[in-house]
C-alpha cells in the first residue's frame, strides 16, 4: 500500500524536473538542436546544430538572406525568395518572432556558401534552430 501512495508524488517530482530544464533551440517538431545532431527530423534538410547564443529574427533572416543572394550572384542564379522577415519565417512551424540560435544561423549561411550550382542552392534546405519560448518583436 506505501508504494502504491508514494507513485503520484514520483511522477509529479519528474514532470516538474523536465519542465523545469533549459531553455534549448529546437527545430519545427520541437526536437531538440543543441545536442550537436542538428535535430532528429528525416526530411532530407540540413538543420545545423546551434552554439546556444540567440539573435533575433530580424538579425537571422538578415545573415541568412544577404549569404542567401551573395552566393545566388556570385553562381549567376535568378531565383525568387520571399523578403525578410517571410525568408525564415517560412521554414519553421510557430517560428513568428521567435530568436534563432546564431550557430545553427552560420551553418545555413555556410550551407548557402557551398553550393556550387544553382541546382544546389535552396533556401527551404537549410533549416536554422529557433529558441520557441522567445518574443524578439515587443
Amino acid at each position: 500500500m506505501r508504494l502504491s501512495s508514494s507513485l503520484p508524488f514520483a511522477l509529479a517530482t519528474a514532470l516538474i524536473v523536465v519542465a523545469c530544464g533549459e531553455d534549448e533551440p529546437v527545430d519545427d517538431d520541437g526536437s531538440s538542436s543543441s545536442s550537436g545532431t542538428g535535430g532528429t527530423i528525416n526530411d532530407g534538410k540540413l538543420r545545423p546544430a546551434g552554439n546556444g547564443n540567440t539573435i533575433t529574427e530580424d538579425q537571422a533572416c538578415s545573415v541568412m538572406q544577404s549569404a542567401f543572394e551573395a552566393r545566388q550572384m556570385a553562381l549567376g542564379c535568378s531565383l525568387t525568395v520571399q523578403l525578410c522577415p517571410g525568408f525564415v519565417r517560412g521554414l519553421q512551424v510557430d517560428a513568428m518572432c521567435r530568436a534563432y540560435d546564431e550557430g545553427s544561423v552560420q551553418g545555413c549561411v555556410d550551407y548557402y556558401d557551398g553550393a556550387a550550382s544553382c541546382a544546389e542552392l535552396d533556401p527551404k534546405q537549410c533549416v536554422p534552430a529557433i529558441f520557441p519560448e522567445t518574443d524578439t518583436c515587443t
